[in-house]
């Protein structure tokens, strides 16, 4: 004779894995370091092309160049945080953006410079950083657990029919 324990689902969820903070992509560990390089790879591609470009089109004043960069690398780090509900991949991405432009900012074997020592050069040697440090430490969005019940359809008179 057995008998069947009925579990509660609320004190099961409590009960969970200490490690379910990292969520399962569903990729593996290969997948998530194939993940990781091509975050990086594409993160300096984007930090390389910006960083030239942070200096371009100032209008009136208002440098539009940078404005759009800074955009631009926010948007790269944000949207794989939030795709891959990861900060491995995101991460990644993150230092491909800080690595091309480190690496740009140096001086070059000629004595040029891509990065000048000015408001905008230091504004974009500061905002990537920033802004890395901001989509990483950013607390993960808490998932729903049960799918939401569909509303009673609304006949004519505005109220739920029965």
């Amino acid at each position: 004779m057995s008998s069947a324990v009925p579990v509660d689902p609320a004190s099961h969820a409590a009960q969970q894995d200490p490690h379910d903070d990292q969520p399962d992509l569903g990729l593996g560990i290969i997948g998530s370091i194939v993940g990781t390089l091509l975050a990086a790879a594409i993160g300096a591609f984007v930090g390389a092309v910006t960083t030239v470009l942070h200096r371009q089109w100032i209008v009136g004043g208002i440098p539009l160049g940078l404005l759009i960069a800074i955009v631009l690398a926010g948007c790269l780090l944000a949207g794989f945080r939030f795709a891959f509900d990861s900060r491995l991949v995101a991460g990644g991405a993150a230092l491909g953006v800080l690595g091309a432009t480190a690496l740009l900012a140096l001086r070059g074997p000629g004595g040029s410079v891509l990065v000048v020592n000015d408001a905008l050069g230091w504004t974009w040697s500061i905002a990537p950083t920033v802004i890395a440090l901001v989509v990483l430490a950013w607390p993960r969005l808490a998932r729903r657990t049960q799918p939401r019940t569909p509303r009673p359809a609304v006949s004519g008179g505005g109220t739920p029919s029965e």
